[in-house]
């Protein structure tokens, strides 16, 4: 609403009765935030800029130093302006006060200046900040220092990380930490380096690492304390493994190991990071993974009834659709490998559960399992447009799967014509489906669940 003169109008004003002895510190306090939003003009912003760091000598106090460095960051982030010397000031306070809330505070804000201006880091301040955090005695500064790495390492100043030697001297120390958090974020900053920037010692080294740090994260912490660390060393395990396909085997089989003694919120993120590493080795997931045991863990998670029990549905269907898949290459011995299990879930699960394991089994080409399951669920839904929508692509499925069957040249022939009728048809009801999104439906338009199919269809026939 107010703009560049109002910025520079009230700027004055403000500045004087921040530096006014008459003021008190609350009003000080509350005042600072204010110079956060003066970034419509270079002109503003700079003298904002250069009152808050002649500011922070004359009060020392933490409350107000935090406010200030805050403040700074958010005016630097917004006017891309002074953003050099904003990291420059903060790896300052890092380094030399000896408050610990400040130096978190500091590393939080070089955080946020890492996700937003990661191009304007230099080798050097990727150094000290490697430097202040190695040496860190707090294991609380060590961890929010290593974000900051981390962030870094995701972004384009991975290249100060790949000349920089020093790292890898710290290696050992910190990638087989006992602390899960700062082993699995000192294995995140490593998995992201170049592979072309790692020697062959150096890739063993780091597979090794990511074994012990996974085995940390998913034995020795409590569980409500784990899942961050245990997702980011998955993530890099993923990572190191999309860079070398080879190691893909090791992991996978360092991952099933894991799974029967494993509980269950662990086991939706290990069965996750399976499947993510079957799209990039399949065969190595397939030798690697026991099927009973995953089958085991969906019927443990239904007895048990937990939050995530649907999503270990899911998450187990998608990954043995992948497997399978490489193990029959007919369609028709897959299927029928696959339909008992998928008829007994259907059975037991929610109508949006049975939905999403449809959706997983046409993503990946199997229509006809699509097609079976999806003919059931076209009765249960609550609206014309989901009537619409469930038939839709029923029907789609339904085509593709008559495409599937004919093993000639004259059996494909002869299932041609029912296959495009079928897709076409498919293609219209999706199309309605559509357009009644754009005209909403009315209250008489909306069906109960109980009457869907008598009612609807009586007014179609």
């Amino acid at each position: 609403m107010f703009g560049r003169s109002f910025a520079s109008s009230v700027c004055d004003e403000i500045a004087e009765m921040i530096q006014g002895l008459a003021t008190p510190v609350p009003v000080k306090l509350k005042l600072l935030p204010i110079f956060q939003n003066m970034y419509h003009s270079a002109e503003t912003a700079t003298r904002v800029r250069q009152l808050c760091i002649t500011l922070l000598p004359s009060h020392p106090a933490e409350d107000f130093v935090l406010i200030a460095l805050h403040t700074l960051t958010k005016l630097a982030t917004s006017a891309l302006l002074g953003t050099i010397p904003q990291i420059e000031l903060l790896l300052g306070y890092m380094k030399r006060d000896p408050r610990s809330l400040i130096k978190q505070k500091a590393l939080r804000d070089l955080d946020t200046l890492a996700q937003k201006s990661p191009h304007m880091w230099d080798k050097q301040h990727v150094i000290e900040l490697w430097e202040a955090v190695y040496g860190a005695d707090d294991e609380e500064l060590q961890i929010c220092g290593f974000i900051v790495m981390n962030t870094l390492a995701h972004s384009v100043a991975v290249l100060h990380l790949q000349r920089n030697g020093l790292i890898w001297r710290n290696a050992d120390e910190l990638c087989y930490h006992t602390n899960p958090s700062i082993a699995s974020l000192s294995c995140g900053v490593f998995s992201c380096l170049p592979s072309k920037a790692i020697s062959d010692d150096q890739r063993e080294e780091l597979t090794s690492a990511l074994e012990s740090a996974f085995l940390l994260c998913a034995v020795s912490s409590p569980p409500d304390g784990r899942a961050k660390p245990l997702k980011l060393v998955l993530s890099s395990l993923v990572q190191v493994a999309t860079k070398w396909p080879g190691l893909t085997t090791r992991f996978s089989q360092l991952l099933a190991d894991m799974l029967p003694s494993c509980n269950l919120d662990i086991c939706l993120f290990v069965i996750r990071c399976l499947s993510v590493l079957s799209g990039i080795n399949c065969e190595g997931v397939r030798k690697s993974l026991l099927v009973p045991d995953l089958t085991k863990i969906v019927e443990t998670a239904q007895k048990t009834e937990t939050d995530n029990a649907n999503e270990i549905v899911v998450t187990v269907a998608a990954l043995l659709l992948r497997i399978n898949q490489s193990e029959h290459k007919s369609h028709e011995k897959f299927t029928a490998s696959l339909q008992p299990w998928f008829d007994s879930q259907v059975a037991c699960v929610s109508g949006w559960v049975a939905y999403r394991l449809a959706r997983e089994a046409a993503q990946q080409g199997y229509h006809e399992l699509a097609f079976g399951i999806l003919s059931k669920l076209t009765n249960m839904v609550s609206s014309v447009r989901l009537v619409y929508w469930m038939r839709g692509i029923t029907k789609v499925c339904s085509a593709e799967s008559m495409l599937l069957k004919p093993t000639s040249l004259e059996s494909l022939k002869k299932v041609l014509p029912d296959s495009i009728a079928a897709l076409y048809e498919g293609v219209t009801e999706i199309k309605d489906a559509f357009t009644l999104i754009l005209w909403p439906l009315t209250r008489k338009s909306v069906i109960g669940i109980g009457q869907t199919t008598t009612n609807y269809q009586k007014k179609t026939t």
